[in-house]
Formats: C-alpha cells, sequence, structure tokens
C-alpha cells in the first residue's frame, strides 16, 4: 500500500456544471512525507484524472480501477428455501468486507522526483503558486472583504499541525505541493445531483468520490474552497464565504474559506438555485458570562445563512425561526459562541437525500421534508429536533473529534446531550423524562448482549504515540446497521449516567474548559490535537471534577466497555408489627450483562454506587430512598425501615379491635392486606427511581399502590409504569378500568400519559368486567369528538395541542379493545366510520394529515366479525387512498397509513374469497402508487 502523506493545506477549485450533471476543476494539496519517499497515495474514488504535478512538475500517475464484485451466481442457484436467505446474507457480508479493505488503500498513487529536484522546483515554481488564486479582473459580484479575510497564497501549515518532524523511525520530512486535475461525469456516489441542484453526500469514505484527498477522520488540514456556478446559481460550501467573482461566460465563482483543520469528510458544498434567508442572531447568553466573557462579547457573532429552493422560501421562513433560540442555548451552555466563523443551513429536495442531514463544517445539508409550515404540528417537533441534533454535532463531532475510532460514542453522546438541554428547556421537562424512559426500555429489549461495546481499548492506546492511521477498514460501518439506533441511544444515557454522578454544574464547566482550551489552541502547533476527545481522557477529567473516581471507573467496565441489560424483577411486602417493608428481588440476563457487572463490581470500592440500585418508597409523611447493594447476586432480600407510622381510618375499629386482630400473628405469620382501622403507610414503591441504570425493572405491586402512584404523583416516568403496571394486572377489575380512565380524563395529567392510560383502556377493556372499559372509551371520543346537539362527529380544532395528542390516541385505543374472539366492538368501528365520513377541518389552523392517518392506522388494526362492516372499512381505505393521488398529504402520511391498514388487514384473516380480494385490492393499490 502507497504511503498517505500528511496534509497540511488543501485548495479545492471546481466548475460545476448542474445541467449536465458535470464537474471539473483541480485539487492542490500542501503535503508531508519521508525525504525517501518515492511514491504517495491519494484517495480518489471514480476520479477521472486528468493530469498531476508536483511543485509545478509534470509527475507521473497511476489510478486503480475501481472493481465491482457481484454475488457469484452458484449462491442463487445452490439449496432454497429458508437457509437460502442467510447464505445471501453471508456472502453479501464478506464481500462488502472485501470491498472496504480495497477501499482502505489509496487509489491514485503518484511518484515523486527525488529530493533535490523537488527542492528546485519549489523555488522555481512559488510565483505561479501564489497567483494561481487571484482575483481575476471582472469586478465583484457583492463587496470585498478586507485583506485579512482574503486566503494566504502559497503552501500554509494548518492551524494546529504538528511541527515538522518526522515520526519514530521514519527520516526527515520534506514538503511538496500536488496539483490534480481531474473531471467527473454523472457521478453515483460523493456527489448528488437532483433537478437544478446539487450536493455533496459525505457517507462513509466518499469525500474521496468528489476530490482528491486523504480520506481518513484524523488527516484534518485547513482548506480553501472555489465553486463555479451559473451566473443565476449560487454556491455555498464549508467555511465562510470571503468574496464573490466574476468568471468567464457570465459564470460566478464563490470563495470560501475554512482556516481551522478539518477532516475531508467535512469538506461539503451545495450549489443551485437558492432562495437565501439571513439568520436571526441568538439571543445573548448569561453562560458565556459566567465563562469569562464580557456581556457584549456574549452576543453571537456568527454569520447563519439559510438557503433553500425558491419554491420552499415561505416555508423556510417559518422553520427557522427557532433557530436563534438552540443556537443561543448551546452558546450559553458552553460558554462560547459558536466555534466556526459562519454557519450555513441548506435545503435540498428529498430525491437526493436521506432521512439524516449531512454535517460538514459550518455546514448542515438537510432534505426540505424537514421544512414545516405554521398549520403544521407533529413534523414540526421532529424536524426542530433534528435540525438540533444536526447544530449540536458541530461542536461535537466536528470541532471536537474523535481521537479513535473507539472514541466516537463519547460525541455522540455529548451531540444527544446538547439536543436533550433543548429538549428540556423549549419542550419541556416531562417530555425530556419521557422519552428518556422509552428511549430506555428500546434499550433493554434491543440489547441482548451481542451488540459491540461502546469503547474498544485500541493498542495505540496503550502506547506513548497514537498510531498515524489508526482508522482501519471497518471504523464508521457501525452507524449502518440497524443497532446505530441502539448505540446512539446508549451512549446518550451513559453521558446521563457521568452527568448525574457529577452533578449538572460540575459537567456543564467541564464541557466549557474543552471548548475553551481547544478554541485557544487552535492556532497553535498543538491545536489540532486538542480539539480530539479521548474516552479515557474525558473520564478521568469527569472523575477529578465531580471526585467520584471509583464510580467513574464502575460505569466505565459496566456500561461502555460492557454489554447486555440486567432485568429486575422485584415485590415486596409490608410487615406491620415490624414496620419495615420486605423488598425481594431477582436479578437475570445474558452472559455478557452477567459479566460486565461483575467486573464493575469489582472495580467498585467503598463508597461507590457500583452495584448499589436506589429505591424510592413514598410513604405517607414523604418519600425516602433507600440504596440497596444488589451487585450480581441472583436474589436479594432487603429490609427497608419504615418511618411513618399507619394512619387510622376514621370510622374504623379502635386499638382494641386492632390488636386483637394481630394478636396471633407472630413474625413468621401471614398477615391481612390492611389491619381494621389503619392505612397503610406506604403508598407507593419505585426501583431506580431517576433511570440511572440501563435495566429492564418490573416491580409487583397491588393494584391500589399503583393507583395511587398513577394519581398522585408527579414524575411522568412513574405515572408511565404505573400505567403499564395497571394494564398487567390479572384479574382486571372495576379498580384497574377506574384508574386508567380518570388519568385519561384528567386534563392536568402530561398528554403523553394520558395517551398511553387511553390505550392501556382498550387493551383491558375486552376483560374488563361487563365491558366496562368499552362504555368508558366511547363515552369519552364521543363527548371530545362528536357534536352533542348534532349527533355527527365536530369540526376539528387543534386549539389546545395536548388534548390534541389525546384525541389522536383515541382511535387506537378503541383499535385496542377486542372481545374474546379478538373481533373489534362494531360500535367503535362505526364510530371511527363516522369521523372518516364526516371530517371538517376547514375552520382549523392545523394540518389534519396526522390525526387522519391515526384514523386509518386504527381500521387496520381492527377485525370487524360482519361482512357489512368489513366492506365498510375497505371502501373507506381505498377512497383515501385515492384522496392522496389527487391531493398529496404531507410526507404522502395518509396515503401511507392507508397502505399499511389495507396490507394488515389482507393478513389478518384466512383464505376465503373475501379475503383474497381484499389482498389483492392491497397489492394493486401498492402497484398503483409504485407507479404514480
Amino acid at each position: 500500500m502507497e504511503a498517505l502523506p500528511t496534509v497540511k493545506h488543501q485548495r479545492v477549485d471546481l466548475d460545476v456544471y448542474i445541467e449536465e450533471q458535470r464537474v471539473s476543476g483541480w485539487c492542490e494539496l500542501t503535503v508531508s512525507c519521508p525525504r525517501d519517499k518515492q511514491v504517495i497515495g491519494l484517495h480518489a474514488y471514480g476520479l477521472d484524472i486528468k493530469h498531476v504535478t508536483v511543485d509545478g512538475q509534470d509527475a507521473s500517475f497511476e489510478l486503480r480501477p475501481h472493481v465491482e464484485e457481484a454475488l457469484p451466481e452458484q449462491v442463487f442457484e445452490g439449496p432454497s428455501g429458508s437457509h437460502l436467505p442467510a447464505i445471501v446474507a453471508d456472502h453479501t457480508f464478506f464481500q462488502y468486507e472485501r470491498t472496504l479493505q480495497r477501499e482502505y488503500n489509496p487509489e491514485l498513487s503518484i511518484s515523486l522526483p527525488p529530493f533535490h529536484d523537488a527542492v528546485s522546483a519549489a523555488t522555481a515554481t512559488a510565483q505561479p503558486q501564489s497567483t494561481a488564486w487571484e482575483e481575476p479582473p471582472a469586478p465583484s459580484a457583492s463587496a470585498q472583504p478586507s485583506a485579512s479575510a482574503q486566503p494566504a497564497p502559497g503552501p500554509a501549515r494548518a492551524p494546529g499541525a504538528a511541527p515538522e518532524q518526522a515520526p519514530e523511525g521514519v527520516g526527515e520530512l520534506r514538503t511538496v505541493a500536488l496539483k490534480v486535475s481531474y473531471e467527473l461525469r454523472q457521478p453515483t456516489t460523493g456527489l448528488h445531483f437532483s433537478g437544478s441542484h446539487v450536493h455533496t453526500g459525505n457517507q462513509l469514505r466518499r469525500a474521496r468520490a468528489w476530490m482528491p484527498c486523504v480520506d481518513a477522520p484524523n488527516a484534518a488540514c485547513p482548506h480553501d474552497i472555489r465553486i463555479t456556478v451559473a451566473g443565476d446559481q449560487t454556491a455555498v460550501a464549508s467555511g465562510q464565504l470571503v468574496r464573490q467573482t466574476w468568471a468567464a461566460a457570465g459564470r460566478k465563482t464563490f470563495h470560501f474559506s475554512l482556516p481551522h483543520a478539518t477532516s475531508a469528510a467535512h469538506v461539503a458544498f451545495a450549489a443551485g438555485p437558492f432562495a437565501i434567508v439571513p439568520g436571526t442572531p441568538a439571543p445573548s447568553a448569561a453562560g458565556m458570562v459566567e465563562a469569562g466573557t464580557t456581556a457584549g462579547a456574549a452576543e453571537s457573532s456568527t454569520l447563519v445563512t439559510h438557503l433553500a429552493p425558491h419554491k420552499a422560501r415561505a416555508d423556510l421562513e417559518h422553520t427557522i425561526k427557532f433557530f436563534p433560540l438552540a443556537l443561543g442555548l448551546f452558546e450559553g451552555q458552553l460558554g462560547s459562541s459558536f466555534p466556526l466563523p459562519s454557519y450555513h443551513q441548506v435545503f435540498v429536495s428529498s430525491d437526493s437525500m436521506g432521512s439524516e442531514p449531512i454535517i460538514g463544517a459550518g455546514i448542515c445539508i438537510a432534505s426540505t421534508d424537514l421544512l414545516f409550515t405554521e398549520h403544521t404540528v407533529e413534523q414540526a417537533v421532529d424536524s426542530m429536533l433534528a435540525l438540533v441534533k444536526a447544530l449540536a454535532q458541530q461542536w461535537m463531532g466536528v470541532w471536537l473529534r474523535p481521537r479513535a475510532p473507539s472514541d466516537d460514542w463519547l460525541l455522540q453522546g455529548l451531540a444527544a446531550h446538547l439536543t436533550n438541554l433543548f429538549i428540556g428547556k423549549y419542550l419541556g421537562r416531562n417530555e425530556l423524562l419521557f422519552r428518556r424512559q422509552k428511549e430506555k426500555e428500546a434499550m433493554c429489549a434491543a440489547d441482548d448482549g451481542t451488540a459491540p461495546p461502546l469503547h474498544l481499548l485500541q493498542r495505540s492506546e496503550r502506547q506513548t504515540k497514537v498510531a498515524a492511521y489508526p482508522w482501519g477498514a471497518l471504523h464508521a460501518t457501525e452507524h449502518l446497521g440497524p443497532g446505530s439506533a441502539f448505540r446512539q441511544m446508549k451512549a446518550a444515557a451513559v453521558v446521563h449516567m457521568l452527568e448525574r454522578r457529577a452533578g449538572e454544574d460540575n459537567f456543564k464547566r467541564l464541557l466549557q474548559r474543552l471548548l475553551a482550551v481547544s478554541r485557544n489552541a487552535a492556532s497553535s502547533p498543538e491545536g489540532s490535537s486538542s480539539r480530539q476527545l479521548a474516552t479515557m481522557d474525558f473520564l478521568r477529567e469527569v472523575a477529578k471534577i465531580g471526585g467520584i473516581r471509583h464510580e467513574v471507573s464502575a460505569i466505565y467496565k459496566r456500561w461502555i466497555l460492557g454489554s447486555g441489560c440486567p432485568k429486575i424483577f422485584a415485590a415486596y411486602f409490608y410487615n406491620r408489627k415490624r414496620s419495615v417493608l420486605e423488598l425481594a428481588m431477582q436479578q437475570s440476563g445474558t452472559a455478557a450483562a452477567r459479566a460486565a457487572a461483575e467486573d464493575a463490581s469489582g472495580s467498585g470500592k467503598e463508597g461507590s454506587s457500583a452495584g448499589i440500585l436506589k429505591v424510592l418508597v413514598k410513604e405517607s409523611e414523604g418519600p425516602v430512598e433507600h440504596l440497596v447493594k444488589i451487585g450480581t447476586s441472583a436474589r436479594v432480600l432487603e429490609e427497608l425501615r419504615v418511618t411513618s407510622k399507619p394512619a387510622k381510618v376514621k370510622g374504623k375499629a379502635g386499638r382494641r379491635k386492632q390488636k386483637a386482630a394481630v394478636e396471633d400473628l407472630d413474625d413468621e405469620g401471614a398477615e391481612p392486606e390492611e389491619a381494621p382501622g389503619e392505612a397503610l403507610p406506604v403508598e407507593w414503591v419505585r426501583l431506580d427511581p431517576g433511570s440511572e441504570l440501563i435495566a429492564e425493572v418490573e416491580l409487583r405491586q397491588p393494584e391500589a399502590m399503583l393507583a395511587a402512584q398513577l394519581e398522585r404523583s408527579k414524575d411522568v416516568q412513574a405515572q408511565s409504569a404505573a400505567v403499564a403496571g395497571l394494564a398487567a394486572q390479572r384479574p382486571v377489575t372495576y379498580g384497574v378500568v377506574n384508574a386508567l380512565r380518570a388519568c385519561m380524563q384528567n386534563s392536568s395529567a402530561y398528554c403523553r400519559v394520558r395517551m398511553e392510560a387511553a390505550i392501556a383502556l382498550g387493551q383491558v377493556a375486552g376483560r374488563s368486567p361487563d365491558a366496562t372499559g368499552v362504555d368508558h372509551l366511547l363515552r369519552f371520543c364521543q363527548g371530545r369528538l362528536f357534536d352533542s346537539s348534532l349527533g355527527m362527529p365536530a369540526a376539528w380544532q387543534f386549539a389546545d395541542l395536548a388534548e390534541h395528542y389525546v384525541n389522536q390516541a383515541l382511535p387506537l385505543a378503541l383499535a385496542a379493545a377486542k372481545d374474546a374472539k379478538g373481533y373489534a366492538y362494531k360500535e367503535a368501528l362505526e364510530l371511527l366510520l363516522d369521523i372518516l365520513d364526516h371530517v371538517d377541518n376547514s375552520g382549523n389552523i392545523y394540518d389534519a394529515d396526522n390525526a387522519i392517518a391515526a384514523v386509518l392506522e386504527a381500521l387496520g388494526r381492527m377485525r370487524a366479525s360482519d361482512a357489512e362492516v368489513r366492506e365498510a372499512v375497505l371502501e373507506q381505505l381505498q377512497r383515501y387512498w385515492r384522496r392522496e393521488l389527487v391531493m398529496p398529504s404531507r410526507e404522502g402520511i395518509v396515503g401511507c397509513a392507508a397502505l399499511r391498514a389495507m396490507t394488515r388487514l389482507a393478513c389478518s384473516r384466512g383464505a376465503d374469497a373475501t379475503d383474497r380480494r381484499r389482498h389483492c385490492s392491497a397489492r394493486l393499490c401498492c402497484l398503483l402508487w409504485r407507479e404514480s
């Protein structure tokens, strides 16, 4: 493999022809390599290399052809049946691994002249190199910048680049200037043309697909970028726009400067006819004043620009209204302004974009699907959080970079930490806690112990010097698999654990200090390394600032190096005579989870929280928190002292009758659940109340205590756990139904808990006595969704968004209600069909597509016992699918809901004639949808 040089500076000059889907230009790299090196390599995937010079002299080069490997025919000709998917998957995996190994090697090999020739050539060609970036005599299309903003000509050392020293075992270095001229026609990766726009798609190792470079995460250098487009088009790229100039044939050139060391994967650009909306300055942040800056400096000086296609300008102007709040929050939390001089937020057509925005240095390229209007409800929240996460990654991921591949989880967790700050401040703490609870449940369901740990010790971490190229061929591939979302959630949970242990203020000051050090050292020779974050260094800082060295060591071994989530099942009994709560716990899990717990327990010292489970006992006089040592024990029996005394209930038996009821009971005897004339001093119990552990916890509680927890607790996580506990109660009693009904109807409860209560009420409705749960649901739906004076569905009004979310969950609650044979109740089906027949959104300022989609989804989950009702359901689904073809909903949400519902109905019954016709109807709809 040819050696990859150290890049000190890179210049890119591109002529973009969008109509022809063609890009031509050149790239100049100032690199250093050993003096005795004769051949060096660059990454250039799929590029048509025209010419290469070394220090102004022509140089010979060799371009390795791209190898496309297809699956062998014998794979498909082999044994068929259930084993075929596994065989194809194995062959595909090994083929993909071979492809990554080939891409590990550089595609372009360049021959270098002897060192003495290079010295003389560099001297002779110094002046032509400096004039290559001079302005043409044509007038500028915008105001000329100051001289300090102009890119410096000639080879430049990267801010933060290491001194000119050779690595250990290597001779002296020399610096050469490589200039590669190339062309790219109709690219299939790296650069995406869509209509009248083009943008980069720097996925895994795809920066090399549009410019020659050293495409490695640790190969960072300053960049100067020059993009030439048609006169009516705009180009935007990483870095700050320093000037615009006119080019030949009425074309226009945009000059960008990125003075800070940046990896090739974080260099991006987009071009096309854009509507440009300047960003609103972020409000001054108090956190910046606390960090030592003055009040004047606290105001953000970052130049923010938003761009989108002209037809989406109105949506763009509405979407960006929240952006100054997010920018101001992050700058205040981190104690400094945006680390780069400018930030460009570009929206391009969804035809060429994936679901996740493309993150570059000072630029975010997102899909126009993330734009929303003032009429949007649900998608607005999702779009805001996607854009907020992209902004957070500018600090954690672009500015601060992982030192090694195994440190990438830490930047993901810190970016999620900043995103959660925005959720807690502007969407509410209840929303943040509810989301964390659901993420924890998803992690416990997904982590079976086979997933790789967050951090793997690299060999280079045990050496004094980090290897020059520690990033292997398979780095970052973990983001492409189905476990990527789980990995991000676990990283966020671990960072939250560290914050809880160290304290919010201490953790905040630590992040501020990291950012301050990296910014102050950005122009020093060691500045690049100061922007690299390592797991072990960060954990040491957390342990130092919080004084929790032993606890951090336990977290590292259990949750960062370890994998697998334990399952804790618990039950308790109140011993009235001794006034103690006898808590029994059983811990289980995979072998990986047990091994990680043993390592963590071994590292935990006296006073640390390793293997400790918090138990919150809500007594009549107030909550009391107990610490229970569970460690790696399979079973634990603990006695928790209850300080509150049983309260006497008025009108009940007196002291003598109470004494007679218990005088025959000894310590080992059985007791009645509640003594005559006394109320238990324990209202409810919670395990891990702060959700600090990534563990599946199930606590068996009596129905009365679950109802009290749901009614009187102010913690949404406790309320959600109570709803799940009541839904699991068997048999279903009037008390379960009444508790869920009261929560569903309680307007002071959090809307997402009320939604869960409504769906849980539907799940237990069929098992409830006399089907009272169904009656409660139907009456509640009719009272909220129907006009009592007309007996028809009322016109939709979403003035109160919390109530709108509850109303949207009611169709799914009705769909969950089933009789003993698994059929939906006829009254529920007729109610939903009536709603679809009389949709009136004329007086509503918000879009009703999500509400309609929720009703369609509910119909797809319901089985009708009556053939006439089944036909009516299918006709409604087909009607709204045909409506989608004429009046498309946002992102096709109504049409997709109708198709999913028809598919469910087609698969829900046997193979009689009616079901076959329903299946054919659903298949026909899918085909017509694809053609349209």
